[in-house]
């Protein structure tokens, strides 16, 4: 057990449960994972000593009218009527590398909407205008899949998405460091693996308009999980002189899974384009189908601003 505090409210505390389900599996790069629910002081005995009751069976009894479940329900409902409403907490904590971090989300029933109709409301909402605006894969996401569009609905809200730094090694195995760019714009254009088709012309393309990169401020740079040899090759083998083809082979995939563009199930990119701004900001962001070659002059049209 462990007590949380937040301003404003009583003391709560902290219990292990088991409500990973899915993470399991897409998360499975994570050595150890563990959940714990938030919950006024006490209520973990109580709904032990209810459940112990049987209070929460499903079972029908009494001629098969009734489940005890639907009563429990049904009077928890009744008892715990208040005027100030639900409140929604989640908190995520990340620990490794020497490195903590802490995020939290907090919302209060507002507006006559619940915390939660107003959590899960946004997201929905959130998403379908994703659907209606950006060509989205057909598939089977687990919500926590969906970070890959963190960016785009942290936009909506206005919330600015500083990057971490990194530093990758190019095909001539030179350092490319993010914090050495600063006062310049960096497209980080993804692709799946060198020595295909699709991306060649991915790669190709930013190489044919170096130049244009160049008067708009802007360093293009390919990335993808090959090695340094690999893109050392591929590089020679397509003409490529004026641009950086990035390795994100070690950590296998690490920048693409902090910016959210790693396809765990198959250990390589989205293919994807990024682009950070001179201050480290995450401007904009893009996932492509993987057989679709990315339009370079909506890129362009953006770093220009028109």
């Amino acid at each position: 057990m462990e007590e949380v505090l937040l301003e404003g409210m009583e003391p709560l505390e902290a219990f292990y449960t088991d409500g990973l389900r899915s993470l399991l599996r897409t998360f499975s790069h994570v050595p150890n994972m563990e959940e714990k629910t938030i919950r006024y002081p006490g209520h973990a005995e109580k709904m032990r000593f209810l459940l112990d009751l049987g209070l929460f069976s499903r079972e029908r009894c009494v001629k098969g009218e009734l489940r005890p479940y639907d009563v429990g329900i049904c009077l928890l409902q009744e008892a715990l009527k208040g005027d100030g409403g639900d409140v929604v907490i989640l908190q995520v904590e990340v620990e490794g590398g020497g490195v903590r971090r802490r995020a939290r989300i907090f919302e209060r029933a507002e507006g006559g909407f619940t915390a939660m109709e107003r959590t899960t409301g946004f997201t929905c909402a959130a998403f379908a205008r994703i659907l209606l605006e950006e060509e989205v894969e057909p598939g089977l996401y687990a919500p926590e899949m969906l970070h890959r569009y963190a960016e785009r609905i942290f936009e909506m809200v206005g919330v600015e998405v500083q990057i971490e730094e990194f530093v990758l090694r190019d095909q001539d195995r030179k350092d490319f460091r993010l914090s050495e760019q600063r006062g310049k714009r960096v497209l980080l254009s993804f692709h799946p693996l060198a020595w295909t088709p699709v991306c060649a012309k991915q790669m190709k393309s930013l190489e044919e308009n170096s130049e244009r990169f160049e008067r708009l401020n802007t360093v293009a740079v390919g990335v993808s999980v090959d090695s340094t040899f690999t893109k050392k090759a591929w590089a020679e083998s397509l003409g490529i002189e004026r641009t950086r083809l990035l390795s994100d082979f070690w950590p296998h995939g690490g920048v693409a899974k902090m910016l959210g563009v790693f396809r765990e199930e198959e250990g390589i990119s989205e293919r994807a384009n990024i682009i950070v701004d001179e201050e480290g900001k995450v401007v904009f962001k893009k996932v492509y189908p993987l057989s679709q070659v990315p339009d370079l002059e909506e890129i362009l049209e953006f770093l220009s601003g028109d």
